[in-house]
């Protein structure tokens, strides 16, 4: 029997079933006078397996907990005034923002103005039409940050899925064997689209600002300083709070196992976080598992900064210097990933690997999380804004060249069929090839998005770009850093509450995403008009000394 164990576990598709992964409640299955909480349960086991005439020993025990032992405070207690006295500044400003505004009105003070509730829920909900030529040309872009979201979420539920203790662990088993989860496996790098559009907006918007009015590298400091304080308000007090009061916001079996220990490395790496270098040191340890997309975000804006900044007089050899930079950052990719062994996350996502959030696995922690990963994305974005506004300057448009606009408008169907590539790539298993395969999986899937950022920009007209720059878009695409934050805390919430194993499916999947997608966004509209909006616009109208942010 166990030979059969091992011999079914060795397909990557399946779970390891030579390891037992349970969660008991001793005391009514196992009846015992040992005192030992590990040694019952670890007996308890051993019980049921040596009715097969085998042997179980424990290899780790993640956590035990009797009835008797209810979440309270901890001895520490200043995690949770440190987190509860930030809340409540945030929540008087707001208060006396609002008061000032509707009693005084905010000319004499824009600072207090700026924490106006009212003025924040009229920005929010905002949308505009297609007056503005500049908002017209980038509005398919909120579509497009919605829908890479909501993709972004499913990919969590599912994953989070796998670390519950499930009653059918053959539904996971089987599902990856179906030809359709190849969009799960090898769709991860859609992610990648976030970073050509981050870069592409800022490069576009600094581009178009340098028409006007002269800039050097003199902005540097303030260009990075701007998105930190873009990111860092809502980011860092969604991790004081997964850092404090989340570990008393629910309990359950498995909250010992999913949330306690989270909440451990928020305090341990709080300051690593703030810096947004968490990516770099002790990655493995890992708190907000999405963050490492925001440390990413900000080192390579640096690198976005310098490089527009320097290259700023000359389209043209910009167009060159960032093209070329390109390329070198897939080739170097390309040759870490055979210095190192790394793989695609279409060879890994294997039911145990997801089970144990890649826990030693280098290519995860040290390549599809780090800065250099991302690189080509980043140079793609910059590349396509210098080359938007250069073939502008040109009298170029993209109708000129008809091949251009056919590839334009089958591009969504050729990323399609470019993750469906994975069944034949996954075959290539040498050394060479998947390096090889490391170095232009992202990249292509940057260079699609680039392709439907430029076509769309350039307002080339197809179904794509219509449904993107729907109006509709415009309010939650606004919501999406505070979503981003929030969904993956409140997908493990609903996971760890669970007091029984669970029977999972497409169906309660879908369950699932429908409600952490719902409850991220009601709580991103708060979050946004408490935090956010205030402490961006209090920034703006600061360094702008007191004029009101357009």
């Amino acid at each position: 029997m166990f030979d059969s164990l091992k011999e079914y576990s060795s397909n990557l598709t399946n779970f390891n079933h030579t390891l037992l992964h349970r969660g008991y409640c001793v005391s009514s299955r196992c009846q015992s006078s040992e005192k030992n909480a590990t040694l019952r349960f670890e007996r308890c086991v051993q019980d049921r397996t040596q009715r097969l005439s085998m042997n179980a020993t424990l290899k780790i025990l993640k956590y035990c907990r009797t009835s008797k032992q209810a979440k309270k405070f901890e001895d520490n207690k200043l995690p949770y005034i440190i987190f509860g006295v930030v809340v409540g500044v945030l929540l008087v400003l707001n208060v006396v923002g609002t008061a000032y505004t509707e009693f005084v009105g905010n000319k004499k003070n824009s600072i207090l103005g700026c924490w106006s509730v009212k003025e924040n829920w009229c920005r929010l909900v905002r949308t505009y039409d297609d007056s503005d030529p500049v908002r017209d040309a980038l509005s398919p872009i909120q579509g497009a940050r919605v829908l890479l979201l909501v993709l972004v979420i499913i990919g969590h539920v599912i994953e989070i899925n796998y670390k519950t203790y499930i009653t059918n662990p053959i539904f996971f088993e089987t599902a990856q064997k179906n030809p359709m989860s190849i969009f799960f496996k090898n769709g991860s790098s859609i992610v990648q689209a976030f970073v050509v559009i981050s870069n592409f907006l800022f490069a576009y918007m600094l581009l178009a600002y340098s028409q006007k009015k002269k800039v050097s590298i003199s902005m540097l400091p303030l260009s990075i300083l701007y998105r930190i304080v873009r990111i860092s308000p809502v980011y860092l007090l969604m991790l004081g709070f997964k850092a404090s009061w989340w570990r008393l916001a629910g309990d359950g079996p498995l909250w010992s196992d999913l949330v306690i220990p989270e909440s451990d490395v928020c305090r341990k790496k709080f300051w690593l976080h703030a810096f947004f270098v968490h990516n770099l040191i002790e990655p493995e340890k890992y708190c907000m598992l999405q963050s490492w997309f925001l440390a990413v975000d900000v080192q390579l804006h640096i690198i976005a900064c310098f490089l527009t900044l320097i290259l700023i007089n000359n389209r043209r050899r910009a167009i060159y210097v960032i093209g070329s930079l390109f390329v070198a950052s897939c080739f170097l990719n390309s040759g870490l990933a055979y210095i190192y062994d790394w793989k695609s996350l279409m060879y890994l996502l294997s039911p145990e690997m997801m089970r144990n959030t890649f826990e030693g696995v280098s290519s995860f922690w040290y390549f599809y999380t780090t800065p250099w990963g991302s690189l080509p994305a980043c140079l793609l974005g910059l590349f396509v804004a210098h080359l938007h506004l250069y073939a502008k300057e040109q009298g170029y448009h993209i109708t000129n060249t008809k091949w251009l606009v056919h590839l334009y408008n089958i591009a969504v169907p050729i990323c399609l069929a470019w993750v469906l590539s994975g069944h034949i790539i996954s075959s290539w298993t040498t050394r060479i090839s998947m390096a090889t395969y490391i170095g232009i999986e992202r990249p292509m899937f940057s260079a699609i998005s680039a392709l439907l950022l430029y076509g769309s920009t350039d307002k080339l007209d197809n179904w794509f770009r219509r449904w993107m720059a729907w109006s509709g878009w415009q309010v939650p695409a606004r919501l999406s850093l505070c979503v981003l934050v929030l969904h993956r805390a409140i997908n493990t919430q609903l996971v760890a509450v669970q007091t029984a194993a669970v029977t999972t499916s497409v169906f309660a999947i879908a369950i699932y995403v429908i409600q952490t997608t719902f409850t991220s966004y009601l709580l991103a509209i708060p979050m946004m008009m408490l935090v956010e909006l205030p402490i961006q616009r209090t920034f703006v109208a600061y360094i702008t000394r007191g004029k009101h942010d357009e």
